[in-house]
């Protein structure tokens, strides 16, 4: 599931970061690589902190706008200071790129969960590899059966 996040992250990047001349062509693979990990450890902290029904809510659709969601909110925030501080963008460029880059990839990311005929997102295994085991495969029997 995790290198299914990864190349779904690669494939909502080339407009973004890779054709972006604001990002640095030398950065262009470690951009990629911080956007996957803000979005796994912005999951993550979700099942951590117990966050269950706001997570269930945002895989589901729940009907909110992706980009308004406080769990997308919060994963955009965390990417765009990472942007800033380690890419050397301005503020406004590291808040557009993560909103754009995000929002595209959980937005995919919900419908290809949400969809019974692609399988590339299980949502019993993909909390387990976030939870690792635990709380993860708690939520991976609630997540299994909501979504079978």
């Amino acid at each position: 599931m995790l290198e299914n996040l990864l190349n779904l992250v690669k494939e909502n990047t080339q407009t973004d970061i890779v054709n972006n001349p604001a990002v640095p062509d030398k950065f262009n693979g470690d951009a990629i690589q911080e956007t996957s990990s803000h979005i796994i450890d912005g999951l993550k902290s979700q099942l951590s902190s117990g966050n269950m029904g706001g997570l269930m809510g945002l895989l589901n659709g729940g009907g909110q706008n992706v980009a308004t969601n406080p769990i997308v909110g919060q994963i955009i925030s965390s990417l765009a200071g990472s942007f800033a501080s380690k890419f050397g963008l301005s503020e406004s460029q590291a808040q557009g790129i993560a909103s754009n880059v995000v929002t595209k990839v959980m937005s995919q990311l919900i419908n290809k969960v949400n969809d019974p005929n692609d399988n590339s997102f299980d949502l019993s295994s993909m909390s387990k590899e976030l939870g690792g085991g635990g709380i993860g495969g708690m939520l991976g029997g609630v997540f299994g059966n909501l979504f079978k």
